[in-house]
């Protein structure tokens, strides 16, 4: 099995939230590409975009959004 090409899944994601915006899997499946992809911030939009569509914050997705990677605490250290 290939790794995921995570600049494919992105523009799949996108694809798919065209057609339907509220779609939660694609929401997170870009989310996490994002973040592997070294795009922080898009993925924590991403991931805000997840809650605000009216699903319940997973531990993943809350511990991102309390200790971001790109936050300035973690730039420090």
């Amino acid at each position: 099995m290939q790794p995921p090409q995570n600049e494919h899944v992105v523009e799949d994601c996108d694809e798919a939230l065209r057609l339907d915006p509220r779609y939660v899997k694609a929401l997170n499946r870009r989310a996490t590409a994002l973040e592997v992809l070294g795009r922080f911030e898009d993925s924590l939009r991403g991931m805000a975009h997840l809650s605000c569509a009216g699903n319940v914050l997973n531990d993943r997705v809350l511990q991102t959004l309390l200790h971001p990677p790109f936050s300035r605490s973690s730039q420090t250290s």
